[in-house]
Formats: C-alpha cells, structure tokens, sequence
C-alpha cells in the first residue's frame, strides 16, 4: 500500500487507529505510519523496521535491551504523554552537543558550522512539547513538534521524539520525520 497516495481523510483515520497525530503535516503523518504499519517510507514493497542507533552509549546489555525498543512505533503507541515538564531531569547543553557531535550526522563542514552558530537560538523552534516518564525503567521520552529548517509553515511542521535518560537528561537517541531525523541524528 502506498500510504503518501492516501487521501487525507483516509490518512488522518488510518493515523488515529494506529496513534499518528493526525495535527502533523502529511509527510510526517506519512513518516509514522509507516513506521508504525513496518512497511517502507520509500514505497517500495519491503518491511521496514526502525533499529535504534545503539552505538556509543556505554549502557549494560539490560539497558540497551531495553533502549532497542524504544522505537518510533513503541512510543507513538503510549498513551500516557504529559506537558507538565517538572519531571524532565536538567538538561546541560554539553551533553547535547556531545551527542549531536557524536552522531555522525555532520560532516566536517556542518559541525564547524553546528559549533559556531549558536544553536541555542534554534530552541524556539521546537515546540508542543510532551513527555512519557515511563516508556523504560532506565529512559524517558520526550515527543516535540519542530519547524523544519527554522520555517513557520504548518506543512512543514516535523515530529520529534528523543530518548534521555531518567536521571541524568543524558540524550541517548532521537528520531525526527525530517531527512536528516529519518537516520537518527
């Protein structure tokens, strides 16, 4: 099936039955369901399985067990998001600039960019901010919406969802719906 040729109120349904925001734009609606249905996003027929990054952590195998399900389609499944944020360990920036440098997203050319430009100044773009205090005994999750490339436009809107950890905010994975999030920066 070919889900991005769906018309949207076929889409928007299929969303709700499988808990797809259906307040996301199309493409990212199209990037969860697909994920949650383990079909490809590139319409090809295959299956698709979202296999967490499970690199550079230092966790026990127990953790990293329990890291590996938390998948894209796990945590669209949870029903238990709350905006109330008091529970959200302190997050240090540092540590958030260690793993983005670590993720082997940014070539040479975008980290010196990355490291210089004040990403701080991204922040106000990432939004509708939710989290899951028990998606794991060792993580929370954090689900977001961001504005892709810092744009205002509602079609552009992409959906966020970062693992960290319970007690230290220590980031250990994300997935975002845009290009660069489809391989987990």
């Amino acid at each position: 099936t070919d889900i991005s040729g769906l018309s949207i109120q076929r889409l928007n349904k299929e969303c709700r039955a499988h808990n797809v925001n259906t307040k996301l734009s199309k493409s990212a609606k199209v990037n969860l369901l697909c994920l949650a249905l383990h079909i490809s996003t590139s319409g090809k027929n295959k299956p698709y399985d979202f296999v967490p990054r499970l690199d550079n952590h230092g966790l026990s195998c127990n953790q990293l067990r329990e890291y590996s399900t938390l998948t894209p389609a796990y945590l669209t499944k949870l029903d238990a998001w709350s905006k109330d944020l008091q529970h959200v360990p302190p997050i240090d920036d540092a540590m958030v600039k260690q793993y983005l440098l670590n993720s082997r997203v940014f070539n040479k050319e975008q980290e010196v960019k990355y490291k210089v430009q004040r990403p701080f100044k991204m922040k106000d773009f990432v939004h509708s901010i939710k989290i899951n205090v028990n998606p794991s005994d060792t993580f929370i999750a954090v689900q977001a919406q961001c504005n892709s490339s810092q744009s205002g436009a509602s079609e552009r809107v992409k959906a966020l969802y970062i693992i960290l950890d319970k007690i230290t905010g220590q980031p250990y994975g994300a997935y975002c719906t845009c290009a660069v999030g489809l391989y987990q920066s």
